[in-house]
């Protein structure tokens, strides 16, 4: 059966500001669990891991030592990458980490903050890769580690996504 008095002792302790501290840590150890705090910084690992792990193949070199999945030239890369409609589940990302990702990337291409390792060709609908800037497999993934995706872009990308995704509920 159900106590009111400490039911009601209870909400005047919360409403005071006086919990006790038996009350107080159990709040706390609640409030942990469905706090969000860090969920951000766990969505981009999974994207670090995939752009981490597209590097690796992009530079894998062929039998003759040339690279075998892009053109030393124009930099034309010959495989799905993890921001692609044909690649993002090759990398184990879901189809709105790639949306939001492929989103991130060409907003840095658009701020030219810093020479990015992956170009978009507009005219031909293609990434290409910067193999002029970054020649090596470590150059590029000293970019990564230099420009890494943040939580303040994920964030961006994610409210833009999520307004998108609203427009067209309601309209």
């Amino acid at each position: 059966m159900l106590d009111y008095t400490k039911q009601l002792e209870r909400g005047a302790e919360i409403l005071t500001g006086n919990v006790s501290p038996r009350t107080r840590a159990r709040m706390k150890a609640r409030a942990d669990e469905i706090s969000r705090v860090g969920d951000l910084a766990a969505q981009v690992v999974p994207i670090e891991s995939a752009l981490m792990k597209a590097i690796n193949i992009l530079y894998e070199a062929d039998t003759d030592g040339q690279p075998a999945n892009f053109d030393l030239h124009t930099g034309q890369i010959w495989i799905a990458l993890p921001w692609t409609k044909t690649g993002w589940k090759l990398y184990g990302l879901r189809d709105r980490e790639s949306d939001l990702l492929r989103w991130i990337l060409l907003r840095r291409l658009t701020n030219g903050s810093i020479e990015s390792l992956f170009d978009y060709n507009q005219s031909a609908r293609r990434w290409v890769l910067r193999s002029d800037i970054y020649p090596s497999k470590e150059r590029a993934l000293a970019w990564l580690k230099s420009d890494p995706v943040t939580v303040s872009e994920w964030r961006s990308a994610l409210e833009v996504y999520q307004k998108r995704r609203a427009r067209y509920r309601i309209g």
